[in-house]
């Protein structure tokens, strides 16, 4: 998670976004190190553009954590969230909440299906504020495959 983190900082800090990091625990699950980082790039990205349509402040959190046998990555923000109507259509692809020239559709959906193949469940649920919520949980491996 840091190496994006630091990919994204210096965007984040141009644009006063707040950073909040949670990590409760150090989780370990199998699998491709660059897929997963571009499914964190794909949500923090996404949570990027979210806050700048509100004032300021702008906050970005990012928790991880263990839940049971499972890792659990949750990326909120305080932007204006995800309009019910689109909620079904999220991890669809080409479907997009973007202007035209400013996205695909494809990123949730490559995210979907990245998290898919690694045994893994992804989400979205409206935050209590407003803003929006996306997770994605990866079963943990054995204690005996850390060595």
């Amino acid at each position: 998670m840091a190496s994006v983190l630091e990919l994204r900082q210096r965007r984040l800090d141009e644009n006063q976004i707040t950073l909040e990091l949670q990590e409760s625990e150090d989780p370990w699950v199998l699998a491709a190190f660059a897929e997963l980082q571009q499914v964190m790039l794909n949500l923090l990205i996404n949570a990027e553009q979210a806050v700048m349509e509100v004032p300021e402040p702008r906050r970005i959190s990012v928790s991880i954590a263990t839940i049971g046998d499972r890792a659990r990555l949750e990326m909120r923000d305080n932007g204006s969230g995800v309009p019910p109507e689109n909620e079904a259509s999220l991890f669809q692809p080409f479907f997009t909440t973007k202007p035209v020239g400013q996205g695909t559709g494809l990123g949730l959906s490559v995210s979907y299906g990245i998290i898919q193949s690694h045994g893994g469940t992804i989400g979205y649920r409206r935050a209590p504020d407003g803003g929006a919520i996306f997770f994605f949980e990866l079963p943990l491996t054995a204690a005996d495959t850390r060595s």
